[in-house]
C-alpha cells in the first residue's frame, strides 16, 4: 500500500503533468493562429489602389510582394 507521501507525490506529479500539456497545447495553438490570422480581405475600405493592387485578395499567393 502507498503511504500518504508517495500519494501526494504522484498526485502533484499528475497535475503538473496535465498543467504542462496545457500550457503547451495552448501556447502551440496560439502560435498557429499567430502566423495564420485567416482569409485576406476580398475589399478595399477606401476603393485606393496601392502598389497596383486593391486589397490582400489579389495577392493571397504572393506574400514576398509585401513581406521580404
Amino acid at each position: 500500500m502507498l503511504q500518504r507521501s508517495d500519494r501526494l507525490f504522484r498526485t502533484l506529479a499528475i497535475l503538473l503533468t496535465i498543467g504542462g500539456l496545457a500550457w503547451g497545447g495552448t501556447y502551440l495553438v496560439r502560435q498557429i493562429l499567430a502566423a495564420s490570422p485567416g482569409p485576406l480581405t476580398a475589399h478595399s475600405n477606401d476603393g485606393a489602389t496601392r502598389s497596383g493592387v486593391k486589397n490582400h485578395a489579389e495577392l493571397e499567393k504572393r506574400c514576398e510582394a509585401c513581406h521580404p
